[in-house]
């Protein structure tokens, strides 16, 4: 498997794993739609840093690089983003 696709894993598990905790602790009730956004987030966090790598790695003309990687690190950025948003709507 491709070490992205196990990051991402990594990232949308801790991310869960951190929803939980703050809905646990708060005494909320997270309900599945926070759980798959977060999960899935975290695979754009890992999306987001590909692409960042392959504007700095890939084929691309010089000119096509700094709009490659601007578009990974919102992707990246966006992705955090809504990590943070949806846990802390559990606050």
């Amino acid at each position: 498997m491709n070490d992205f696709i196990l990051s991402g894993i990594a990232i949308g598990l801790l991310a869960v794993a951190g929803l939980l905790i703050v809905s646990v602790r708060r005494h909320r009730k997270p309900t599945l739609i926070d759980g798959a956004s977060v999960f899935l987030a975290g695979a754009g966090v890992s999306l987001g840093v590909k692409v960042c790598l392959l504007a700095i790695n890939g084929p691309f003309q010089a000119d096509e690089n700094t709009c490659v990687f601007l578009g990974g690190l919102a992707a990246t950025w966006v992705a955090i983003e809504v990590i943070f948003s949806t846990i802390l709507k559990h606050t």
